[in-house]
C-alpha cells in the first residue's frame, strides 16, 4: 500500500502522517503537529515570536511521554509526563527565573506521591504527601527566608492532631489540637516574646471558653465572664482603650455588639442572633454622624438601606433584599446633586438608568439586563448635544456606533461586535465650525488594527500610510506632506521600530534621523518644516534612555528617561526662557508620586500628588 505524507499542501510518498502548520496573520508560525488522518499523532509545537514554548507528542489523540513548556525568552517553564492522556509521574513547574516552583507525582491523572512548593528564591514554600489524591500525612509551610511558618499533619486532606504556628523568628506562635479539619480542645496563642496571649477552648468546633487576652508583658486586653460558651468580653487596645463589647450564649455571638473607635467614639452597633447578624445595624463617622444604617435579618440585610457623606447629606440609598440591592436606588455627590438612578433586581441594575453631571445635566442613559448594559445607550455633553450612540448586547458593544462632535457631526463611525471594534473604522476631524474632513480610517479585526491604515490631510491628500498586525505596526509606513511629496519612511515589525529613512522637509531638503537600524541606534524626529521635534535612542525597537523634545519654535520643552517604551524616573518640563516649567517622577508613561510646578521666574508655584 502507497502512505501519503501531506506537507504544506505536497504529498509526500512513505508515510500516512500529515504535518499541518497554522501561521498568524502577520505570517509567523504557531503551532506544527503531525496528523494521523484527522487524529493527532507524532510531535506538537507551538511557537511565539519564532520561539517554540510547548513540545509535546501525541499517540493516537491522546498526550504521551513529555510534555515541555517555555517562557518567551525560552527558560523552560513546566516539564510534565503523560500516559495515555493523563499526567503519569514527575511534574515541575518553573519560575520566570529557571528555579524550580513546584514538584509533584501523577498516577493515571491522580496526584500521589511527595508534593512540593518552592518562592522564586529557592526557598521552600509547602512540603506535604499525596496519596489517591488526598493530602496524607505530615505537612509544613514555610516563610520566603526560609523559616517554619505552620506545621501538623493530615488524613484524607483534612487537618488531624497537633497544629504549630510560628512567627518568622522561629517563636512559637499558636498550638492547638484539630479533630476532621475542626478545632478540638485547648488552643494557645502567643506573643512573639513568647507571653501568652489567649487560651481557647473548643469542642467541634465550636468556641467554649475564652481566657482573658494579655499583652506582650502580661496586662489585660480582654475582660468578661464565659463559661461554657456564654458571658460577656470587652475587648481593649494596647494602651487599654476599649474597643469592643460582646455578648456570647452556648459559644455564640447573642445581643448587641458594639465597636469603639480610638477616642472612645461608637464606631459601629450590630445585633446577633445565634452567631448571625440579626436587627438594626448602625455605623458613624468620627463627628458622631451617622455613616450608614440597615437591617439584618438571618445574617443578611434586608429593607430600607442609606449611607451618608461626612457632612450629614445621603450618598445612596434603596432596600436590600436577601442581602443584595433591590428596586430603585438613587445615588448622590458630596453636594446634594444626584449621580445616577435605577432600578436593581437581585443585586444587579436592571431596566432604565440615568447618570447626572455635577450641574445636574444629564450624561448617560439606557438600559441594564442583570447588570450588564443592553440595547440603545446614548451619552450627551455637558450643553445636552449629543457626543455618542450605540447599542449593547449583554455587557458588551454590538453593531453600529458613532459619537459626535458638539455641534451634532460625526466624529467616528464603525460596527462592533461581542465589544470589538470590527471592519472597517472611520475618524473625523473640524476644518472649521461648519465643516469635518474625514482625519483616518482603519480596519479591526476582533478589537485589534489589522491591514492598511490610512489618514489624511484636509485636502483630501493622504497623510499617513502603512499597515497593521494584530494592532501593531508591521511592514513598511510612510509620511506625506500635504502637497502629496514623501516625507519619511519606517520599517516596523510588530509593533517594533527597525529603521527609518532620511527627513525630507517643505522645501525638498533631506536631514538625518540619525543612525537606527536594526531596532537600535540614535533617532532624530522633525516637525513637517524640518525643525527638530524630539531626539533619543532605540534599543530593540523601543525609545530606552535619555529623550528630548522640543517645541516648534525650536527650544527645549521636556527631557527625561525612557524604558522600552514608557517614561519613567525623573522628567522636567520647561518654559521657553529655559526655565523649568514642572518636574517629577513617571512610572510607567504615568505621572507617579509628588510632582513640583513653577512660574515663568522660575519661583515654586505647586506641588501635585499623582
Amino acid at each position: 500500500m502507497l502512505c501519503v505524507l501531506e506537507l504544506n499542501g505536497q504529498k509526500l510518498a512513505g508515510t500516512s502522517l500529515s504535518l499541518k502548520q497554522h501561521f498568524d496573520a502577520c505570517g509567523e508560525l504557531e503551532s506544527k503537529a503531525y496528523y494521523q488522518d484527522t487524529v493527532l499523532h507524532g510531535v506538537y509545537k507551538e511557537f511565539l515570536n519564532g520561539q517554540a514554548i510547548v513540545k509535546a507528542t501525541f499517540n493516537e489523540g491522546w498526550e504521551e511521554g513529555e510534555w515541555l513548556e517555555y517562557y518567551p525568552d525560552g527558560t523552560l517553564k513546566m516539564e510534565a509526563c503523560f500516559h495515555k492522556g493523563k499526567a503519569h509521574g514527575e511534574w515541575k513547574e518553573y519560575h520566570p527565573s529557571g528555579s524550580l516552583a513546584l514538584q509533584l507525582y501523577y498516577t493515571q491523572g491522580i496526584e500521589n506521591g511527595p508534593f512540593a512548593r518552592y518562592y522564586a528564591n529557592g526557598n521552600k514554600q509547602i512540603e506535604a504527601y499525596y496519596l489517591m489524591g488526598e493530602f496524607e500525612g505530615h505537612f509544613a509551610v514555610y516563610y520566603e527566608d526560609g523559616s517554619l511558618n505552620r506545621k501538623g499533619r493530615f488524613e484524607d486532606s483534612r487537618e488531624n492532631g497537633f497544629i504549630e504556628e510560628f512567627y518568622p523568628g522561629g517563636q512559637l506562635k499558636a498550638r492547638g489540637k484539630m479533630r476532621e479539619g475542626e478545632q478540638q480542645g485547648a488552643w494557645d496563642f502567643y506573643h512573639a516574646n513568647g507571653q501568652l496571649k489567649q487560651r481557647e477552648s473548643w469542642q467541634q468546633g465550636l468556641l467554649i471558653g475564652l481566657s482573658p487576652v494579655y499583652d506582650s508583658v502580661g496586662g489585660i486586653l480582654d475582660k468578661g465572664t464565659f463559661e461554657q460558651g456564654t458571658g460577656s468580653r470587652k475587648v481593649y487596645d494596647t494602651t487599654g482603650k476599649l474597643t469592643v463589647i460582646c455578648h456570647y450564649v452556648q459559644g455564640e455571638l447573642n445581643g448587641e455588639y458594639r465597636y469603639y473607635s480610638p477616642e472612645g467614639k461608637v464606631e459601629a452597633i450590630y445585633h446577633y442572633k445565634n452567631g448571625v447578624e440579626e436587627g438594626a445595624y448602625i455605623q458613624y463617622f468620627e463627628n458622631k454622624k451617622i455613616k450608614e444604617k440597615g437591617y439584618y435579618r438571618q445574617g443578611e440585610l434586608e429593607g430600607s438601606f442609606i449611607t451618608y457623606f461626612p457632612n450629614g447629606k445621603v450618598e445612596s440609598k434603596g432596600t436590600y433584599q436577601g442581602g443584595k440591592p433591590e428596586g430603585y436606588w438613587e445615588y448622590y455627590d458630596e453636594s446634594g446633586q444626584k449621580q445616577m438612578e435605577g432600578e436593581v433586581r437581585n443585586g444587579a441594575k436592571y431596566g432604565s438608568w440615568h447618570f447626572y453631571y455635577e450641574n445636574g445635566k444629564l450624561e448617560r442613559k439606557g438600559n441594564f439586563e442583570k447588570g450588564k448594559e443592553q440595547g440603545v445607550w446614548e451619552s450627551y455633553y455637558p450643553n445636552g448635544a449629543l457626543e455618542e450612540r450605540g447599542e449593547y448586547a449583554a455587557g458588551e458593544e454590538q453593531g453600529q456606533w458613532r459619537s459626535y462632535f458638539p455641534d451634532g457631526q460625526v466624529a467616528s463611525e464603525g460596527e462592533f461586535v461581542q465589544g470589538k471594534e470590527t471592519g472597517w473604522w472611520k475618524y473625523y476631524q473640524v476644518v472649521d465650525s461648519k465643516r469635518t474632513y474625514l482625519y483616518n480610517q482603519i480596519y479591526f479585526e476582533e478589537g485589534l488594527e489589522e491591514g492598511e491604515f490610512t489618514a489624511f490631510y484636509e485636502n483630501g491628500k493622504v497623510s499617513t500610510l502603512g499597515t497593521y498586525c494584530k494592532g501593531e505596526e508591521n511592514g513598511l509606513w510612510r509620511y506625506y506632506h500635504k502637497n502629496g511629496s514623501l516625507m519619511q519612511e519606517e520599517n516596523w515589525k510588530k509593533g517594533l521600530l527597525l529603521s527609518v529613512s532620511g527627513f525630507t522637509d517643505q522645501k525638498g531638503n533631506v536631514l538625518s534621523s540619525g543612525s537606527l537600524e536594526e531596532g537600535v541606534g540614535y533617532r532624530v524626529n522633525y516637525f513637517q518644516d524640518g525643525t527638530k521635534s524630539a531626539e533619543g535612542y532605540y534599543v530593540e525597537g523601543r525609545p530606552q534612555g535619555e529623550w528630548k523634545y522640543y517645541h516648534e519654535k525650536g527650544y527645549l520643552e521636556a527631557k527625561g528617561k525612557m524604558e522600552k517604551g514608557e517614561r519613567v524616573d525623573m522628567w522636567e518640563l520647561y518654559y521657553k526662557n529655559g526655565n523649568v516649567q514642572a518636574k517629577g517622577k513617571y512610572l510607567m508613561d504615568e505621572m507617579d508620586g509628588k510632582w513640583q510646578f513653577f512660574k515663568k521666574s522660575g519661583k515654586l508655584d505647586h506641588e501635585e500628588v499623582f
